[in-house]
C-alpha cells in the first residue's frame, strides 16, 4: 500500500513515502536531498547510504549522500559566473590547482515542507526553498528566486522535479543564462538505473518561470551553451 509521512531520521525531519515497490527519503531542511532511494522488492539501495548515518554528517557533506539539489551546478573556473549583461564573483571553494566555484548552495539550505500525500497510483513530496537577501550567498549572486521541488515515486521510480521563479528585478536574459547551466547539469544528469529484475528511470525534470513566463518545456528545448562558456 503506498504511504507517505513524517518521520526523523537521526536528528533531521524526512518526508518518507513509499509507492510501486519503491520507498523515498526526502530530507527536507537538509536542501531537498532525496537520502534514500531503495527498491523494496530486489533490496537495492540506489545512492550512498547508511541506517545510522548522522544528519549532521550529510549536512557536512551534501554532495556526496543521495541526490542533492546542486544549484548554481557545476564548477565556474576562479569563481566567475558570466552572464549576458553581468559578471558574477563567486567564492571559490576548490582549490588549487583546480581554483573552481562548485555545486552552489542550495544543498546546504533548510528548505520547506509544502505538501505531501499518497493515492493508489503514487507517493508525492513538494518542498521549496525562497532565495533572497537573507541567504548569505547573495552577496555574490543577487538574483532573487523561488525554487520548488516535487518528488513523485510510482512503480515507474523516482520522478524529480524543479521550477525555478525568477522574483528579481533582473533582466529576463539575464536569468535565462544562469539557469541555462542548471538545466545542461540536469539533462547530462538524467538516467536510467538498472536493478535487478527490472528497471527504474530516476528523471529529473526542470520548468522555469522567469517574471512568469514558462519558457522550457522538453528536453527538445533545452539552450545549448557555447565551448566559450566558463563551466567545466
Amino acid at each position: 500500500m503506498n504511504y507517505s509521512k513524517l518521520t526523523d531520521f537521526n536528528g533531521t525531519p524526512v518526508a518518507e513515502i513509499s509507492a510501486g515497490g519503491y520507498t523515498a527519503m526526502i530530507a527536507y531542511e537538509l536542501g531537498s536531498n532525496v537520502i534514500r532511494l531503495h527498491d523494496d522488492k530486489n533490496g537495492i539501495e540506489f545512492f550512498r547510504f547508511k541506517k545510522d548515518n548522522p544528519a549532521e554528517v550529510i549536512k557536512q557533506s551534501a554532495e556526496v549522500w543521495g541526490l542533492p539539489s546542486l544549484y548554481l551546478p557545476n564548477r565556474f573556473a576562479d569563481g566567475v559566473l558570466k552572464t549576458s549583461d553581468a559578471v558574477y564573483q563567486l567564492p571559490v571553494n576548490e582549490k588549487a590547482p583546480y581554483n573552481n566555484h562548485i555545486h552552489g548552495f542550495l544543498q546546504k539550505r533548510v528548505h520547506t515542507l509544502a505538501e505531501h500525500y499518497a493515492d493508489d497510483n503514487c507517493a508525492v513530496v513538494k518542498t521549496k526553498y525562497r532565495y533572497d537577501e537573507n541567504d548569505e550567498f547573495f552577496q555574490y549572486f543577487p538574483v532573487r528566486f523561488l525554487a520548488e521541488f516535487t518528488f513523485t515515486l510510482s512503480e515507474c521510480g523516482l520522478e524529480h522535479k524543479i521550477k525555478l521563479t525568477n522574483l528579481s528585478d533582473k533582466m529576463i536574459a539575464e536569468a535565462e543564462k544562469i539557469t541555462e547551466l542548471y538545466l545542461q547539469q540536469q539533462k547530462f544528469h538524467e538516467r536510467i538505473i538498472k536493478t535487478i529484475g527490472g528497471v527504474v528511470t530516476v528523471t529529473l525534470g526542470v520548468t522555469l518561470t522567469l517574471l512568469g513566463l514558462k519558457v522550457i518545456g522538453s528536453d527538445d528545448d533545452l539552450p545549448q551553451i557555447g565551448n566559450d562558456e566558463n563551466v567545466a
